[in-house]
């Protein structure tokens, strides 16, 4: 086992590979970590000196015609922290391996119909795995390209893994994609027992904790909590944390779709906290997604955070009260001890086949005059043993499984 390839999207998966990352290099593994989207500033960072999609462009054929096609749809998936080149690549390339399955049509009707969501670039990956030829690929549950990456490796002959973040059901359209990792790491038994019960075989399963929480305990995060409370001047403020993300389901009402709920949240919030002096309000948003929601006006009880600048745990050791939907954060607040709201009369929350609150981690509100109650009442946090989700060993379990797998070869412990 002497090399290791990890994939990962978004701002919210990379923490879940960094520290795995770290250990596996500390061990001596090579580690190339190809960072997607606004992953890979986060990447950076991290100190993970990522790639993406650009680094392999010599390996796409028909170059000026993908990067038209990426041209093209550049538009409307800009993004502030990904870098137009990068975006150029990205869309151009899993557009045009639509255009070879279907057509220049058919490609462009399946956009129209699903737009990015709906890509799955495996004749890329399986060219980037082939040139690298790592002993393993790791990827998280995203779809799109970590599945095309999952994919490509079992197609040659390299062992796989996948981390899940959150908890997945039989509900989850994760348990039933065609193709899935040799081994697959999970956030608790329960999580497991709901995986087996969905179909999937329970060898292939392994209870790790999530990687990314680690640092929830770390004593570096908690001067740094500190640090940030005096830097903001709100050292006897009550800090309430808002963490939110767009409302997407059919049936969200007008004014609710899209960023429209997380702003009527943010609004709801600054009034608050505008009429309590010793609250203080901190907003933060996806960081896919932060960038469209309207900024807070100036005040000395009011930040915006901004995720590709201001890393998510020494805030959250620095909140009180944590506000969200069905973000991650509304996991990670509660095995920190915070005290979590959870809005169920959100579409999302009202959707999910679980919510915060009835996982009994948050407390559960369901209308504003509820919210306004909720923060009007001094209470402590349900008690969270972190322990349960391995805080703290979770990135070491996972190496090691790893380096296990990198090492018996493709398939020796699947089903």
């Amino acid at each position: 086992m002497k090399t290791a390839l990890l994939v990962a999207y978004g701002g919210g998966h990379v923490p879940m590979i960094a520290p795995v990352v770290r250990e596996l290099e500390a061990r001596g593994i090579a580690c190339t970590v190809m960072a997607l989207t606004t992953g890979y500033r986060k990447a950076s960072q991290l100190g993970l000196k990522p790639l993406g999609y650009r680094d392999f462009a010599h390996l796409v054929p028909e170059r000026e015609r993908v990067l038209a096609w990426g041209r093209a749809l550049l538009g409307e998936n800009s993004h502030p922290d990904v870098e137009e080149e990068e975006s150029l690549w990205y869309l151009g390339v899993n557009y045009a391996q639509w255009v070879r399955e279907l057509g220049e049509a058919g490609a462009a009707k399946r956009y129209a119909e699903r737009g990015r969501t709906g890509f799955h670039p495996l004749e890329f990956m399986t060219a980037v795995v082939r040139q690298l030829a790592p002993d393993i690929v790791v990827v998280t549950n995203s779809p799109r390209t970590e599945a095309a990456a999952t994919e490509a490796a079992l197609r040659l002959g390299i062992s796989s893994l996948s981390m899940t973040d959150l908890f997945v059901d039989a509900t989850d359209p994760y348990c039933y994609r065609p193709v899935h990792a040799d081994r697959i790491t999970v956030l608790s038994p329960a999580v497991k027992q709901a995986m087996v019960e969905a179909g999937m075989a329970a060898q292939r399963l392994v209870v790790t904790g999530n990687p990314a929480f680690d640092t929830l305990c770390a004593p570096e995060v908690v001067l740094q909590a500190r640090a940030l409370r005096e830097s903001l001047g709100w050292t006897q403020q009550r800090v309430i944390l808002f963490a939110g993300h767009r409302e997407e389901l059919p049936g969200t009402p007008v004014a609710w779709q899209n960023q429209g709920f997380g702003t009527e949240v943010q609004e709801w919030l600054h009034r608050w906290v505008q009429s309590h002096a010793n609250d203080a309000l901190v907003t933060r948003y996806h960081p896919s997604e932060w960038h469209l929601y309207p900024t807070l006006p100036p005040g000395p009880r009011l930040h915006r955070s901004k995720p590709s600048v201001e890393p998510l745990h020494p805030l959250l050791l620095a909140s009180d009260i944590v506000v969200v939907q069905t973000s991650t954060v509304g996991l990670e607040a509660a095995l920190a001890g915070k005290r979590t709201i959870c809005l169920k009369f959100a579409p999302s929350v009202r959707e999910a086949s679980y919510n915060y609150a009835d996982l009994g981690f948050a407390e559960g509100v369901d209308s504003w005059a509820e919210l306004d109650a909720a923060l009007a009442c001094r209470r402590s946090a349900p008690l969270v043993d972190p322990t349960a989700f391995y805080v703290g060993s979770s990135a070491e379990r996972v190496a090691k499984l790893v380096i296990e797998l990198g090492r018996r070869g493709p398939g020796a412990l699947a089903e």
